[in-house]
C-alpha cells in the first residue's frame, strides 16, 4: 500500500487541503441548496403527522433537552427564517469550536515503505 508521503504529500499538506474543502462547501452552499434542504425538512414535518407515534416520540424527545413546546409545534416557522448566512455563520463556529486531534503515523526505521 501506498502512503500519502509516497505520493508527495506531507501531513500539513493533507490537513491543509481537507480545511480549504470545507470552507469551499461552505462558500459553495447558496440559495438554492437552502430552498432543497428547506422543502425536505417542511416535507419530513408533515409526514411526520400521518404517523403520531413518531410525533410522540419526537416531541417528547425534544421536550427532554428543553425545547417548549411553542416552538416543537411551530418548527416550520423558525425553520423557514433561517437564512443560508445563519447556516454558513453557525457551520463556521461549530468547525472552529470543534475539538480537534491530529497525528501521523509512521513506520519504525526500516519497516514498511
Amino acid at each position: 500500500e501506498m502512503c500519502i508521503r509516497d505520493r508527495g504529500v506531507t501531513a500539513e499538506e493533507l490537513r491543509s487541503a481537507v480545511n480549504t474543502a470545507v470552507e469551499d462547501s461552505l462558500n459553495e452552499y447558496n440559495q438554492e441548496e437552502q430552498d432543497k434542504l428547506l422543502n425536505k425538512l417542511l416535507s419530513g414535518l408533515v409526514y411526520l403527522r400521518d404517523n403520531p407515534f413518531d410525533a410522540a416520540y419526537i416531541i417528547g424527545a425534544m421536550e427532554a433537552v428543553g425545547y417548549p413546546l411553542e416552538e416543537i409545534e411551530n418548527q416550520d416557522k423558525i425553520l423557514q427564517k433561517i437564512s443560508v448566512v445563519d447556516v454558513k455563520a453557525a457551520a463556521r463556529r461549530l468547525f472552529s469550536q470543534a475539538p480537534k486531534v491530529s497525528g501521523t503515523l509512521e513506520p519504525e526505521k526500516g519497516e514498511g515503505k
